[in-house]
């Protein structure tokens, strides 16, 4: 009897939570600041109650929370620096990570780390393409290619995916106006022989796409 009463409680506890956060973030609609806090406290709180292992997909709602929070303050405010804002957030939120995976060394890296990861690294890569100056862009380039050497070294998945995405999407952007004063005829070419050389060297590509695979799937 008394584990039943304690299951009630549990399921009327976390039915009452997200109904009392979301009444609460709704009242906060008209004032930006209470608002991205909001967004930003039930993200943190979401991440704590995912360090259960029987409660890992709330993770993914928290990194919706976070994200949430950043863009709101981002479009209200017309913030020019999110790093400041967003940076302690996906700090704590690594952290938070971390301690999970500790508790559940199964965890993948994606679960533990994404979230925070995320937060971290896509406003500022957002920003970066309103800039007038190459100098974010550059910066966030050599924080992807540092954290894709961490995450080499450490053998995670989701470093080397969120960091490589991010560096292929910053480099196309920095490159983008030098391509707009290219002849058309160059990048026809360049892809004529680009498609050329993968032909010719077609077996020779698979073997590396496998092995590339295969390492891929060994990373945690």
């Amino acid at each position: 009897v008394s584990y039943l009463v304690r299951a009630s409680y549990r399921v009327a506890l976390e039915v009452a939570a997200p109904i009392l956060t979301l009444a609460a973030l709704v009242l906060t609609t008209n004032d930006t600041d209470w608002l991205t806090m909001g967004l930003a406290v039930a993200g943190l709180l979401a991440l704590a109650v995912a360090v259960r292992p029987d409660r890992r997909p709330i993770g993914i709602l928290a990194a919706l929370l976070l994200a949430g929070s950043s863009w709101v303050r981002l479009a209200d405010a017309n913030v020019e620096a999110p790093e400041p804002y967003v940076i302690p957030l996906g700090l704590v939120a690594l952290g938070l990570g971390w301690e999970r995976r500790r508790r559940d060394t199964s965890m993948g890296s994606f679960t533990a780390f994404g979230p925070g990861l995320t937060l971290a690294v896509i406003p500022s890569l957002v920003r970066s393409f309103a800039d007038q100056t190459p100098t974010r862009g550059l910066l966030l380039l050599a924080a992807c290619v540092v954290g894709l050497l961490i995450g080499g070294q450490l053998r995670l998945r989701a470093p080397l995916v969120i960091f490589g995405s991010v560096l292929v999407l910053d480099a196309l952007r920095l490159l983008g106006p030098y391509a707009q004063t290219l002849p058309r005829w160059v990048l026809p070419a360049l892809a004529g022989l680009l498609i050329t050389g993968v032909g010719a060297t077609y077996e020779a590509r698979r073997r590396d796409l496998r092995r590339l695979r295969d390492r891929y799937d060994s990373l945690e």
